[in-house]
């Protein structure tokens, strides 16, 4: 009797003294921070549930663009075989089609010798607009020149294409750099919700293998619970993934500086990518861009030609983008410019030759696109983008049952 009372508060002390994290591994539904957190899981997944289910949806639908604007426009892709026109040849062709236009980007992506080339794409602004505001996008055959048709960047009032139209839809809402800036903390509050949502799933230590799985023959509301608890935990990872993939996208340039830095990497030479180096003899006349291209094809064999970025203004450098193998999956390139007038090779970068921190940055991309494994993950990612919609609708069905509808019973009961 006497070693039992002594016993007694020497467990409660035990168990005291054992605190927070051991009521968190094995009792966490007693814990403030756990019914703290799920208010913070619930009003942001009310805040961003609907945003976050139009930019999932409409991601899946573009993982495979290139593939569907094919499809879907197959006019603009009727290129031939025959040996590709000068770089010059088709830059004034699409110049002389919009007189005193300016020429801002050249996207070529040149495909593989086996198959038809991609036709070139030509970014004209009309003179008093923003850069890549109002922009008609000129396809042109690269081995005939022959004008395959026009279409306008896709805006909320005029939307170029339906593909176009869900892309920008994904990246800026429809609503410009306002859009993106939305996006971007609709992207952050996502990673919340994860990280949130993983420590609210874990049961305790004696019940978490039951939480691994949906009992299908439950009651609806159980069944709910199950499902949205099971694909949140088995999608958490990806999910976060694209989140912080996402914050990055929207707010690129202070987020990538501040992710090279973290990893020890040199923030200056990311500078450099959004930096063209200055011709040295202004105002004279233009060295042919051709002669650049197949310079930079003979230094990086293997490599195809990705785009060509005309220089900016009278200062400005010719900027030559190659993609060299697996670029797709691993977020390589090589980066060359040249000055405007004397052809001079100015800068080279080769993505390959970039330390941990600027691999590591140029990964987010693959990540981001599902390109990282081919047409596994790409098949993968236009999965996941349906779960934040799925997700949404479960937990919002979980809400609506706990608390709206259970004040419309209240009052609808006769006093």
């Amino acid at each position: 009797m006497t070693m039992a009372l002594c016993t007694e508060p020497a467990e409660k002390g035990s168990a005291a003294r054992r605190g927070l994290l051991w009521r968190l591994v094995h009792r966490p539904r007693e814990t403030f921070l756990r019914r703290a957190l799920f208010q913070v899981h619930l009003w942001a997944g009310i805040a961003i549930g609907l945003l976050t289910t139009i930019v999932g949806i409409s991601g899946s639908a573009i993982v495979y663009k290139h593939d569907l604007e094919r499809r879907l426009t197959p006019a603009l892709y009727r290129t031939t075989s025959t040996p590709r026109l000068s770089a010059d040849a088709l830059m004034a062709r699409a110049e002389n089609l919009h007189p005193g236009w300016t020429l801002e980007y050249v996207a070529t992506e040149e495909a593989s010798p086996s198959a038809l080339p991609d036709p070139w794409i030509l970014y004209l602004a009309p003179p008093g607009s923003k850069s890549f505001e109002k922009d008609v996008l000129v396809y042109l055959d690269p081995g005939t020149g022959k004008v395959l048709g026009e279409t306008r960047r896709s805006t909320a009032l005029h939307p170029a294409s339906l593909i176009d139209w869900t892309a920008e839809l994904h990246y800026r809402l429809l609503a410009g750099e306002t859009g993106l800036v939305v996006n971007g903390i609709g992207a952050a509050l996502l990673f919340v919700l994860c990280v949130s949502g993983l420590i609210l799933w874990w049961p305790g230590r004696k019940h978490w293998r039951s939480h691994l799985k949906v009992h299908w023959r439950a009651r609806w509301p159980r069944l709910n619970w199950d499902l949205h608890n099971v694909i949140g935990l088995w999608t958490t990872l990806p999910l976060a993934v694209e989140a912080l993939t996402g914050v990055l996208f929207c707010f690129y340039l202070p987020t990538a500086t501040l992710l090279v830095t973290l990893l020890g990497g040199n923030a200056q030479q990311l500078r450099e990518l959004f930096s063209a180096p200055l011709s040295a003899a202004p105002h004279t006349r233009q060295a042919l861009v051709e002669p650049m291209v197949r310079t930079a094809l003979r230094a990086y064999p293997g490599s195809s030609l990705y785009g060509i970025t005309p220089p900016a203004d009278a200062s400005g450098s010719v900027l030559i983008r190659l993609a060299p193998p697996h670029a797709a999956d691993r977020g390589d390139f090589i980066l060359m410019a040249f000055d405007q007038y004397s052809g001079q090779l100015l800068r080279q970068m080769d993505s390959r030759q970039m330390g941990f921190a600027a691999r590591v940055l140029l990964f987010m991309g693959p990540l981001h696109f599902g390109s990282f494994a081919g047409n596994f993950s790409r098949m993968a990612w236009v999965l996941l983008g349906l779960t934040p919609g799925l997700l949404f609708f479960t937990g919002f069905l979980m809400w609506w049952r706990r608390v709206p509808a259970r004040r419309i019973r209240q009052q609808s009961v006769p006093s």
